[in-house]
């Protein structure tokens, strides 16, 4: 299992996305929920140190119990796109603290999203850094973006290199 003193946690202070330093890249996601059906849907953009697009994702999930235990499936699909794409260096933003406290502070095995904690950190073991970034939702915008048009459309994507036209906008906005 990965050492978890290794977990870096970093908080960034309020203004803009910002690209990663190469050899970064940086991962960034964000998850809506829908309480009525219990349905979530997960969405990751991976972007390199020029702010160009590697590749977008959404994934929509069934039987997720609570709002929290939806950013905890968002941020495993993060760490597990980034590692299955063979990345070495990864910057990972979300906007759940509480799930990088639950990392950093080695309690998946007391939280109820013990097995989400377990699995984000054994997908992690591909990386050589691996830093997981809390930023506030307005910093996160074309994950938020997707993450809510992907529910309200009960839509899954999968894009090299593009996000769905939905997003542009918010795009334009990071770039600025």
């Amino acid at each position: 299992m990965r050492d978890r003193s290794k977990i870096e946690e970093r908080i960034v202070p309020i203004g803009v996305w910002k690209a990663p330093q190469n050899p970064f890249v940086k991962i960034n996601f964000d998850a809506g929920f829908c309480k009525q059906d219990n349905r979530s849907c997960s969405e990751i953009i991976i972007r390199n140190e020029t702010g160009n697009i590697f590749y977008s994702k959404t994934v929509l999930h069934a039987n997720i119990s609570s709002p929290f235990a939806t950013e905890a499936m968002a941020y495993f699909q993060a760490v597990l796109t980034g590692a299955q794409m063979c990345f070495l260096n990864v910057e990972v933003e979300g906007d759940c603290l509480s799930v990088i406290h639950n990392l950093k502070d080695n309690r998946g095995e007391q939280s109820l999203i013990g097995a989400y904690i377990h699995n984000i950190c054994v997908s992690c073991v591909i990386f050589q850094n691996c830093v997981f970034h809390h930023v506030q939702k307005h910093i996160n915008g074309v994950a938020y973006a997707l993450a809510t048009e992907g529910l309200k459309r009960n839509e899954a994507t999968y894009l090299v290199g593009d996000v769905p036209t939905y997003a542009l906008d918010a795009i334009e906005v990071d770039r600025r």
